[in-house]
């Protein structure tokens, strides 16, 4: 969530009772009292984002298809001495994984080397301004999400219209908002689009 939208801007935007419930993100991932600031990104990503996005996304599509990952470079040895190397060491403003690239010029073409980092991400914006507009706007929109006073509506009506008239892309921050909805209804409101209890009958045989 912090991905799609820093902080000040999501205090902002939740109302102020689910304001008084938030972490900050020093309190999410404490860091030492004197820490690099390129290694406290790193204990960052290595507390948050690696186990509750990255890890969990390749353990759920390995297992449906049958494969087996491995992570030789979360290895904790590896990890130790990443760790132990001085932070110019370990990435500059230019090259990330800065002894890998070293490592890997004498071995990898350079055409390789030297490509666009590229993820892995689905086409959120094209989708949600296309053929899912409508979807995505009655659920943004619907009664069940405004009851819930988690978002201030005023705020949240301003990024939706700024995101489908305004020419802006908050693609990833309405996706979190979407998709946390459905949740609640699949999984507190017993709600699915049929009219069944999608979370007894499917989920909780």
């Amino acid at each position: 969530w912090f991905a799609a939208l820093p902080y000040p801007e999501w205090s902002e935007l939740v109302t102020p009772d689910i304001r008084k419930e938030m972490l900050l993100p020093e309190q999410v991932a404490p860091m030492p009292a004197a820490c690099h600031e390129l290694t406290a990104m790193q204990l960052w990503d290595m507390r948050t984002w690696l186990p509750g996005d990255l890890l969990v996304k390749l353990d759920s599509m390995c297992m449906a298809a049958s494969v087996e990952g491995r992570l030789p470079f979360l290895d904790h040895g590896v990890m130790e001495a990443a760790f132990a190397l001085p932070p110019s060491q370990r990435a500059t403003l230019f090259h990330g994984k800065r002894m890998l690239y070293n490592i890997a010029k004498s071995y990898v073409p350079k055409a390789i080397l030297r490509r666009p980092k590229a993820g892995f991400p689905v086409p959120m914006a094209s989708w949600m301004k296309g053929s899912g507009h409508g979807y995505v706007l009655a659920i943004l929109k619907s009664r069940q999400l405004q009851q819930r006073n988690i978002y201030n509506k005023e705020v949240l009506d301003r990024y939706i219209t700024e995101h489908f008239q305004g020419g802006k892309d908050w693609s990833r921050l309405l996706w979190n908002v979407l998709t946390l909805e459905l949740w609640m209804q699949v999984f507190l409101d017993n709600f699915s689009a049929n009219g069944h209890s999608y979370a007894r009958e499917v989920l909780l045989p």
